[in-house]
């Protein structure tokens, strides 16, 4: 059993493999048979079978990620891009949006023309212009009219794949409908053991809010439910930001206090009946409590363990913590292989490995204290350094609370439970019987609401850490494993010597800088329906152009920076103050030094504008307005500003659009022209006043190619040989065809980011390449 541990990770590397390489079912199999035929083999001449054992589990794993891969997306091949009918039920229940419900659901036939076929596939629906009467729940069967699409992947360096994540919960396409293309059908569809956990669940949700404050409600079905979706967003990210998220996410913890709770009711009800009856009671609960909460990897994982634990308790046999957390990951992984490039799935047994690993060597160091602080800060400091590289790549927060933030809450939550699965068992009988429990709570909902927000608000509650090459955190590892290995460092021998010399070599070459030349790099960031540009010059200078929507910045701009390096912006330019330019700023100058705050001058009377200029004004961020006429420069780059004119334009179509910044920059022989949303008028203005200063390579195309912003005139004197169309979904019909058909004729090679997600351009100042997330469609 000790080769347990071992065997998993095979079974894991195998999945990885399996996704990474997407080999053929045949051959793997194949590999399969021979690593399986060595192993007996192995075994009946008395060898070790490690090796091929290890090899099967290996090929096992990557036949299963294929497997499943090609059962998610094989039965949508044929009806991706075609009008279908769907017959169905939904599978699960997503956060709606105003006018918008949104669910997963699990077809069971589609109808071609005038033939109907089995379907067997689930898809991610929106339906918009939705009826009031119309309540999604789990189960209701539905007939849908609609398109089914491929998911959107990885629109930007570093940004949140959508598509990956959609496939690792089984979703193979996502599909938009409107509120008279559903039809609610008789019958009721999925499992009935589902379809009562979800109605015992809007039963405790019913409770929860009928009695507690709203912000408290929300935060109760976080803590007690893991539907993180009805926490306040600040209460969410004060949680990430003091390292306390996984409060949020129904894990270990949690199932822990289900399962004291059960055993205290157990022996209270089974007194003198033997400790089996106990236990089926605990495992039962546990049970429903894993259906309770929708049954995500974390709170999976915590119930298998715990139902492992129940059973050893009860057959007297040891309990190793690492072969249950082996065990329980296998079987996880065995019927959803994909759920392995979950992050909950990774953060949870992290965490947990963490903990069976680190903290009994950790305690040690801790004996000074009370064993009732000692163990607790073992457990917590053990589970912050395994989660530490997820932590930090993935979010890029490093909590420096995290562990006393830990000990105050983790007692509250205690008590949070108790009395709040209480509340809902008997809220479950009579919705009156639950209100002395939840009151009785209700400070202690006050304390984790209010506590954490006032924490995450300090300047030192977290640090903000840059993506990191992995050689260091392979360094990092490596210190871990000496670390529960107890391999000391004294005395030095020249084995140590050498293996610290190597290491540090292996360091010193991995972050040493490429020698020769940077490039100038820029960067259209997908915003979707707005405009972002970064720009890096060849000396390291950072410069930001626009940043999108509200969202935009936290959700696409800030991931891409941080993936992209950038620690601080020298200039923050805004074209024209327009929410799908400036929407994002705030987010980002929250989060990163600014040194030039650039803009126009004009201003927009709207709270979110006074909201960007209060945060720059704060952080002492030099305020400059720029007009035609006035010239930057950032190291070997420099920057021409167009327009607008001092005079600014009044009385047209949009006067904001066309007094917006036009920006030259210069580098070498290469010159880009941001043109903001630039509209007729003051593109005609720069054909007429500024026609030497037109000649450019790469046009960001004016006001996201509306109908008229581009000209013949224009583009034969300036002649670019490449455009990019910041762009996205819209209501406007942008980019307009007469533009794209200009484009065209000029023979200048268009790129979009609603089509190429990301557009970054790198050139030497002579020649220049491109590259795009995507490829032309």
């Amino acid at each position: 059993m000790a080769v347990l541990p071992l065997i998993g990770a095979a079974f894991a590397v195998g999945i990885w493999l399996g996704r990474l390489a997407n080999a053929p079912l045949v051959w793997i199999a194949l590999g399969g048979m021979v690593a399986a035929a060595l192993t007996i083999v192995f075994t009946m001449k008395k060898k070790s079978a490690v090796g091929p054992l290890l090899l099967l589990f290996l090929f096992v794993g990557m036949f299963l990620s294929v497997l499943a891969g090609y059962q998610i997306h094989h039965p949508w091949s044929g009806h991706l891009g075609e009008k279908r009918i769907y017959t169905g039920y939904i599978q699960e229940v997503l956060p709606a949006e105003e006018g918008r419900a949104a669910f997963l659901f699990r077809t069971e036939s589609v109808a071609v023309g005038e033939n109907e076929q089995p379907l067997s596939a689930t898809v991610r629906v929106s339906i918009f212009l939705v009826s009031e009467d119309f309540v999604p729940e789990y189960g209701l069967r539905l007939q849908l009219k609609g398109v089914a699409l491929t998911p959107a992947g990885q629109r930007n360096p570093g940004g949140f794949d959508y598509a990956a994540h959609l496939e690792f919960v089984g979703v193979g396409a996502v599909m938009s409908v409107r509120g008279h293309d559903l039809q609610v059908l008789d019958g009721r569809g999925g499992h009935l053991p589902l379809w009562w956990a979800h109605q015992l669940r809007w039963r405790a949700l019913q409770s929860l809010q009928h009695y507690l404050p709203e912000s408290s409600a929300g935060l109760a079905s976080g803590l007690l439910l893991g539907d993180r979706h009805a926490v306040a967003e600040e209460t969410v990210e004060a949680y990430r930001r003091l390292g306390i998220a996984h409060l949020l996410a129904v894990s270990g913890l949690h199932v822990g206090f289900v399962a004291a709770f059960a055993l205290f009711l157990a022996s209270r009800l089974f007194r003198g009946r033997g400790m089996l009856w106990q236990a089926f009671l605990a495992a039962i609960l546990v049970l429903c409590y894993v259906y309770l909460t929708g049954g995500r990897p974390p709170v999976w994982r915590a119930g298998l363990t715990m139902l492992l634990a129940l059973y050893a308790r009860q057959t007297g046999r040891e309990r190793d913590g690492l072969l249950g957390l082996a065990a329980v990951g296998m079987l996880m992984l065995f019927f959803r292989p994909l759920w392995l490039f979950s992050l909950t799935f990774q953060f949870s047994f992290a965490a947990t490995a963490g903990i069976l690993l680190l903290s009994p060597r950790l305690q040690q160091y801790l004996v000074s204290l009370p064993p009732q602080v000692s163990g607790p800060m073992a457990v917590t400091v053990a589970a912050q350094l395994a989660v530490l590289p997820l932590q930090a790549n993935h979010f890029g927060l490093f909590s420096l609370l995290a562990v006393p933030v830990n000990l105050l809450c983790v007692p509250l939550v205690g008590l949070v439970m108790a009395l709040g699965l209480a509340g809902i068992l008997f809220g479950l009988v009579s919705l009156p019987l639950s209100a002395p429990f939840l009151f009785a709570a209700l400070p202690a909902f006050f304390i984790l609401e209010g506590l954490p927000q006032s924490l995450a608000s300090l300047p030192f509650a977290a640090l903000r850490v840059p993506v990191v090459h992995p050689v260091i955190w392979l360094l990092y590892g490596t210190l871990l494993v000496m670390f529960v290995a107890r391999i000391p460092f004294r005395p030095l021998t020249g084995k140590k010597v050498l293996a610290v010399l190597v290491g540090l070599n292996i360091l010193l070459f991995a972050l040493l800088p490429v020698w020769g030349q940077a490039p100038l790099e820029v960067t259209f960031i997908d915003v979707g329906q707005g405009m972002a540009v970064h720009v890096r010059t060849p000396a390291g200078s950072n410069l930001l152009i626009d940043a999108g929507k509200p969202g935009q910045g936290q959700f696409a701009v800030l991931p891409y920076l941080r993936a992209a390096g950038v620690r601080s912006l020298d200039f923050l330019i805004l074209t024209h103050p327009h929410d799908d330019h400036y929407g994002g700023m705030e987010a980002v100058a929250e989060e990163l030094p600014v040194g030039v705050f650039a803009h126009n001058g004009e201003v927009e009377e709207s709270e979110a504008y006074g909201k960007l200029l209060t945060t720059l004004a704060a952080a002492g961020v030099i305020d400059l307005v720029l007009e035609e006429g006035y010239r930057l420069f950032l190291d070997e780059v420099k920057i021409e500003v167009l327009a607008p004119p001092a005079e600014r334009f009044t009385y047209t179509v949009d006067d904001v659009n066309n007094n917006s910044l036009v920006l030259r920059l210069i580098y070498g022989d290469f010159a880009l022209l941001i043109t903001g949303d630039a509209e007729t008028d003051a593109v005609r203005r720069l054909v007429n006043n500024r026609p030497q200063q037109l000649r450019h390579t790469l046009l960001q195309v004016p006001h996201h190619g509306s109908a008229g912003a581009l000209s013949a005139e224009f583009l034969q004197l300036a002649k670019p040989q490449i455009a990019v169309i910041p762009v996205g979904h819209n209501s406007f019909g942008h980019p307009r065809q007469e533009t794209l058909d200009l484009l065209a004729e000029h023979g200048i090679y268009t790129y979009r980011t609603d089509l190429h997600g990301a557009v970054t351009v790198t050139t030497d100042g002579y020649g220049w390449q491109v590259q795009s997330m995507f490829s032309a469609p």
